[in-house]
């Protein structure tokens, strides 16, 4: 008989609205309280609820709280109801019986809410965690912290690594323990241009060589019958010419090539220097 009693009484909390206020701000309310009340009767807990935030924000009542809470357990989300219960016994005085509604509602939620607990591995103790593009802190790492059901994503950012994600689903009142490690070494920018350098460096010394041995049998064809700057037809002095250009290309392109592949030697060894190797660590879940 208790039982029913006390069932009944959180159907008659949740269903009546907020007192009356007076403004804009207060019919406002009203109005959000009750469209969100209508759609929680028929199972749109996610238009409820933002009908119940949204009256609240507008003009703060308890009764709102309590309905919005109820709506986020409705929903799955359960640190949120969790946290708004506790809000709501705290601002309470003891002689309203909303407050040790909310005080069950909240002890109730604490034993069912899942909870996650991150470890960082020691080979990665400067890096960050963050769960759902949240930060987890120093202190909170290795706690058993409560989320909500569903899929979780952790990942371990740290400069000169590459981002390591994991995805860990959570169901109603599981406990998990989940150690992560930082990501495979990035790549060094300078091993990146050193190699873009290198193969261009080669290329045009491929190029040069070619255009060398161009140069030379141009300038072994005209030689027989060229003195100087003077060639006894017109085509040993095209083949004069042509050699001329051709061994300047050479020059030009032979130089370029060997810069390059100079300065692509330089950067590689430099980049050799600051490259991280690390021992990569799996995941350990525990389900």
């Amino acid at each position: 008989m208790r039982g029913t009693q006390a069932i009944l009484l959180v159907v008659a909390m949740l269903s009546a609205a907020p007192a009356a206020h007076a403004g804009d701000k207060g019919s406002l309310a009203d109005m959000l309280f009750q469209e969100g009340r209508r759609a929680a009767d028929r199972g749109d807990f996610a238009l409820a609820c933002t009908k119940f935030e949204a009256s609240q924000a507008a003009d703060p009542a308890p009764g709102t709280l309590l309905n919005l809470a109820d709506c986020e357990e409705s929903r799955g989300q359960l640190t949120r109801a969790w946290h708004d219960f506790l809000t709501l016994a705290d601002a309470l005085p003891d002689a309203d019986e909303r407050k040790a509604v909310a005080l069950e509602r909240a002890r109730r939620l604490e034993r069912a809410m899942p909870k996650l607990r991150i470890r960082l591995a020691m080979t990665a103790s400067p890096a960050r965690v963050f769960r759902d593009g949240v930060e987890i802190s120093g202190p909170s790492l290795g706690v058993a912290l409560p989320v909500d059901p569903g899929m979780h994503v952790v990942v371990v950012s740290e400069p000169g690594f590459r981002d390591r994600s994991y995805s860990v689903p959570i169901a109603r009142g599981d406990e998990k323990d989940l150690e992560v490690d930082r990501g495979p070494a990035a790549a060094d920018p300078k091993r990146t241009l050193a190699f873009a350098l290198g193969g261009v460096g080669v290329a045009s010394l491929v190029a040069g060589t070619a255009t060398g041995i161009f140069a030379l049998t141009d300038l072994a064809a005209s030689n027989a019958d060229c003195t100087g700057h003077t060639c006894k037809t017109p085509e040993s002095l095209m083949r004069y010419d042509r050699a001329q250009a051709l061994a300047l290309a050479t020059d030009i392109t032979l130089g370029v090539g060997l810069a390059l592949v100079v300065t692509s030697a330089i950067l590689f060894v430099l980049s050799r220097g600051h490259h991280p190797v690390t021992a990569q660590s799996l995941a350990l879940v525990r389900f």
